[in-house]
């Protein structure tokens, strides 16, 4: 019959064992994982294993093993679930903490054993809790002075920090944490004792108050403000229970937030850390730096995590202690957090079911207590991790590395052993379990609340945090699996990824590309068409969704990346950027009927091959060789318009006559054509030439008004679009536009990609092409896949453009070309050489702008023939 009718201690103890068990296998597991993970990162069983874990696993197994033993013994009728949880917590924090640092993991070992003789000892004292209460008053002034001894003796384990630990030997004593737990049960013993409390409550309450404000005194004094604000709530949730008056609750609130209020005020740390909180996207490299990681390492965790070891959680500072939770997030994804969450919400349910069910009423309070201490120490933290609160400092119970906070919560557990042990069902029947409930709602709507804000992070902000530049987890995926290379349009590669699993690179192959390419680096983050096309590089786009998922399942990484095909034409390109060599300048050369650009040169310009060791020198540097000045520069064309100058006098009118003075004065200074003309009777050869006189002759011709629409046409007041940054567009009046080399009006300024492409309307028959740098990706199944295919639109009338070109080409030439000033820094100008192919080249119509930050037209006109010319008549056809 028994073995049909097992009684309630054999049926506990089943089940506490086969919790243990179940316990024990989810802990064996995610050692193997951690053992395993560096193969599955190489690919290779070539690896260096990790084996450390294992001797925190098997303290671990010997402590639990010795607990449930004595457990069984002891107290029989224990509740079955309390030893499997701080197992299952305290295990599952262990072997994280040995995750992410091996000496921090041995440490906590050792408090691990000393909590588990702690929980022995007090589960073989029988008197335990009458001890406890008898003795209340010498528990909390001990625990007090205890916590005053840090003012003398105070240190902080990692240096530099809040001095709130005592030095015992190698292991450092925090007085605070069994402070926490000498409070309650002074409250539990003190409330336990009157019998008069819920008429009376604010006389029988006074002498507690002493005490509480004594110690929220001492630790405001130590600046220890997450557990100051603990003890408040602990006290009037206590309290409250002890009444059931909801007036103590609403009291204990309003007092919370007075003090915050207050404390934002006064403590320069809670002002910065509601700051912080408040928005922590403002200083995300400084104050907010932690907060915004946890974030991104949340994300990063997705759905069902990286895995156990396949993670970065060590991206996140102080991961083993105070963002334990986003270590755990990372690598077991949503769901796991979730079932950390429910584990937390579980033994608050069960500490207040043993509650209720305690013969008296200090045993119920004390119980009850202990569900808030667990509850309000993981709700604080964990909302700070998810952003939910202001950071508290507090540690997450069982889980986060901390030996004080071990010890405290082992014997946490231990009482509320011995209270479940003891329950009585038929006095818990007379109790007021109103207030009980309560509490019980409030705890569970947290955890629900934080629950939802996990998902939110995970399910709807994960894009937003995951492509951040200073998420560095991208990053070091490229280490292990090798980016896509860029070619240029004839196939040719621009860069080069080269070495094994764990170390892989890629090379530049051409650095004067540096400023288009970009850089996609583990320090310095991303940029240019690195940044731009990184999902197609790092094979998370264009890939089969199959292909994505399977990496990431087996071993939580990305595919191969793709290869990408650019519009640049790298012949033409190199020799663009070495007749710019030692000047500041841009080149822009595109096809002006497809908007395909073949050259985009930048001068000065930085090296994505040695960024680490040159690019605090780079970034000072005041000739700003970060800068992209093909497309980000912005420069004043001024006379370099005379083309389109002409071309809006022959659409509005007639030619007006020679003007007998071609220079133009400017500063200090007069300005003469750029060459001198063959004929000054013709106005094609005086633009051309680049004669300012003659140009400031044709825009005085239109009004503001006429120039404004014929730039509105010409898109200047709209950015390209691109894959790339580009500079914003000018925002201006007509009237700034009929002024020249004025320095009191801001006047207009362009891009030199702009200008290519107002120049490819005119070699074009009018029509404006939508720049495009990028052709297609290279997939492993589809083969090239083509990206960004040309359009254009009609800016320019079609007749009135080849009368235009007519007028601009030389007899016999194949190139229209036309020189002009712009403004510069100081007496300094900047010249500017725009032009392209004529009806007559049976090729692929081009258009090209040079510019050049100083008064140089021989180089200007140089560069630009000798551009046009190579891709006229390349060198190897």
């Amino acid at each position: 019959m028994k073995y049909f009718f097992p009684s309630l201690e054999e049926s506990n103890n089943k089940l506490q064992s086969r919790l243990l068990r179940i316990t024990a296998v989810f802990l064996f597991l995610i050692c193997i994982s951690i053992t395993f993970a560096p193969a599955v990162r190489l690919h290779s069983w070539q690896a260096d294993y990790q084996f450390l874990q294992w001797i925190g696993f098997g303290i671990w197994f010997i402590s639990f093993s010795v607990i449930h033993y004595i457990s069984q013994k002891q107290i029989p009728h224990v509740d079955p679930f309390l030893i499997p949880i701080t197992g299952l917590l305290s295990g599952w924090g262990l072997i994280t903490i040995y995750r992410l640092d091996a000496s921090f993991g041995f440490r906590q070992s050792a408090w691990l054993a000393i909590s588990a003789i702690i929980l022995c000892m007090a589960l073989r004292y029988p008197n335990l809790l009458g001890l406890l209460r008898r003795y209340k008053y010498v528990w909390l002034i001990c625990g007090l002075l205890l916590t005053a001894l840090t003012f003398i003796f105070g240190t902080y384990p990692g240096g530099t920090g809040p001095n709130l630990w005592l030095n015992i030997g190698d292991l450092y004593l925090q007085p605070s944490e069994p402070l926490k737990l000498l409070l309650i049960i002074y409250l539990a013993a003190y409330f336990g004792d009157q019998t008069t409390l819920k008429s009376q409550s604010v006389r029988f309450m006074a002498p507690t108050i002493i005490l509480i404000v004594a110690a929220v005194f001492l630790l405001l004094a130590q600046r220890d403000l997450g557990t100051a604000l603990i003890f408040i709530l602990i006290y009037f949730i206590i309290g409250f229970l002890a009444s059931g008056k909801s007036i103590i609750l609403m009291v204990g609130g309003a007092l919370v937030t007075l003090a915050g209020v207050v404390g934002y005020q006064i403590f320069p740390v809670i002002e910065q850390r509601v700051n912080t909180w408040l928005n922590p996207w403002a200083d995300p490299m400084g104050n907010s730096y932690q907060i915004v990681q946890s974030l991104i390492a949340i994300a990063s965790g997705g759905l069902i995590g990286r895995g156990p070891g396949l993670g970065n959680p060590n991206l996140v500072p102080i991961a083993h202690s105070d963002f334990i939770f986003t270590s755990i997030a990372e690598e077991f994804g949503l769901l796991g957090t979730l079932a950390l969450m429910l584990i937390f919400a579980f033994l608050a349910v069960r500490a207040l079911t043993i509650a209720i069910r305690a013969p008296n009423s200090y045993r119920r309070l004390l119980a009850a207590g202990l569900s808030v201490y667990f509850s309000l120490q993981a709700i604080f933290i964990i909302a700070g991790n998810l952003n939910l609160l202001p950071l508290s400092g507090v540690t997450l119970p069982f889980v986060s590395y901390g030996g004080s906070s071990l010890v405290v919560s082992f014997a946490a557990i231990a009482i509320l052993a011995i209270i479940s042990n003891q329950t009585d069902t038929e006095n818990s029947i007379n109790v007021d379990t109103d207030p009980y409930l309560v509490l019980g709602s409030l705890i569970l709507c947290a955890w629900l609340v934080l629950a939802l804000t996990n998902g939110y992070w995970v399910l709807i902000r994960s894009d937003d945090l995951l492509s951040r530049s200073d998420n560095l987890r991208s990053a070091i995926g490229d280490l292990y699996v090798p980016r896509g290379n860029f070619l240029d349009r004839n196939n040719a590669p621009l860069t080069q990824s080269s070495g094994e699993r764990g170390d892989y690179s890629v090379e530049l192959l051409y650095p004067s590309l540096s400023p288009i390419i970009g850089y996609s680096d583990l320090y310095y983050g991303q940029a240019g068409l690195e940044a731009s096309l990184d999902p197609y590089l790092r094979g998370m786009q264009a890939n089969a969704t199959s292909e994505i998922w399977s990496n990431a399942i087996l071993y939580s990484q990305r595919p191969p990346g793709l290869n990408v095909r650019l519009s640049l034409d790298i012949e033409v390109q190199t020799i663009a950027g070495s007749m710019l060599e030692g000047v500041k300048g841009a080149v822009v050369l595109l096809n002006a009927q497809s908007g395909e650009i073949l050259t985009i040169a930048s001068t000065p310009y930085f090296d994505t091959n040695s960024l680490q060791e040159n690019w605090d020198k780079w970034n000072s540097d005041p000739d700003s060789p970060f800068l992209n000045r093909a497309l980000q520069g912005q420069y004043y064309p001024e006379t370099a318009l005379a083309p389109f100058f002409l071309y809006q006098t022959l659409v509005t009118g007639d030619l007006p006559a020679i003007p007998d003075q071609l220079s133009y004065p400017v500063k200090s200074q007069v300005i003469s054509c750029a060459r001198v003309p063959e004929s000054s009777t013709d106005w094609g050869t005086l633009i051309s030439s680049g004669c300012p006189g003659a140009a400031v002759t044709l825009a005085n011709m239109l009004s503001g008004e006429d120039l404004y629409k014929l730039y509105d046409r010409l898109e200047f007041f709209d950015a390209p679009e691109m894959d790339m940054p580009v500079s914003d567009p000018v925002q201006t009046n007509a009237d700034n536009l009929i002024t020249f080399f004025n320095e009191e009006t801001e006047g207009l300024y362009i891009s030199p990609l702009q200008m290519a492409l107002a120049a490819a309307s005119l070699t074009s028959d009018g029509q404006l092409p939508d720049p495009s740098l990028v052709l297609g990706v290279q997939t492993p199944h589809q083969g090239w896949i083509i990206l960004n295919p040309g359009a254009s639109t009609e800016a320019l009338d079609a007749y009135t453009t080849n009368q235009v070109v007519d007028m601009l080409t030389e007899p016999s030439s194949i190139i229209w070309q036309s020189i002009g000033y712009g403004k510069g820094t100081g007496e300094q100008l900047t010249t500017w050489y725009i032009g392209g192919t004529t009806p007559e080249w049976l090729g692929s119509p081009l258009a090209i702008a040079v510019v050049i930050e100083e008064e140089n037209p021989d180089l200007a006109e140089q560069i630009g023939q000798t551009v046009l010319n190579a891709t006229i008549h390349p060198a190897n056809p």
